[in-house]
């Protein structure tokens, strides 16, 4: 595909893509489109844009994990946005969304072997109570998070979060 600088173009998906896909966790994209642009800078790379999200990490900047991933997006030249929670706290709803984006292991969420948690423990099997506890706490929140694609992953191990960018 050959394209100018910042133009965009609709794709039917194919099997790579389904392939590709897969490896995010879902099953088929069968018949969706998506917006393909082509990023020209020194090394040129391909940016997979869903109108309905973006690259978001959820950082904590004395994180060794956080670090990491937030280094492996950028050297992947992945369009990120980056939330500092700390330093700018975190919503009910906005926690309610990222439990709803992590499906299945959103349990996870929860720092439980974190000392604040220890002293104050909390039923982690209501997502309410979780995200009313991770309001007033936020340094019980796993990090990091990395949501896409209209899903979300807590990228520990850092293996998972490297399968999922791999091909780029």
């Amino acid at each position: 595909m050959s394209t100018s600088h910042g133009e965009v173009q609709r794709i039917k998906t194919d099997k790579s893509v389904n392939s590709w896909w897969k490896r995010l966790g879902d099953s088929e994209v069968n018949s969706y489109e998506f917006m393909v642009r082509i990023e020209l800078t020194k090394k040129s790379y391909l940016k997979v844009e869903n109108p309905m999200s973006k690259v978001i990490i959820y950082h904590n900047p004395d994180c060794t994990k956080s670090k990491q991933a937030l280094e492996l997006l950028k050297n992947k030249k992945v369009d990120h946005t980056i939330k500092e929670y700390l330093k700018e706290g975190l919503g009910n709803s906005e926690l309610m969304s990222l439990i709803n984006l992590l499906g299945e292991s959103w349990q996870s969420i929860v720092r439980v072997k974190e000392g604040d948690f220890l002293k104050a423990p909390f039923d982690i099997n209501d997502p309410a109570v979780v995200a009313f506890n991770l309001v007033k706490n936020p340094r019980l929140l796993e990090r990091p998070i990395i949501v896409f694609n209209s899903s979300a992953l807590i990228a520990r191990p850092f293996s998972k979060l490297e399968e999922v960018f791999a091909d780029l």
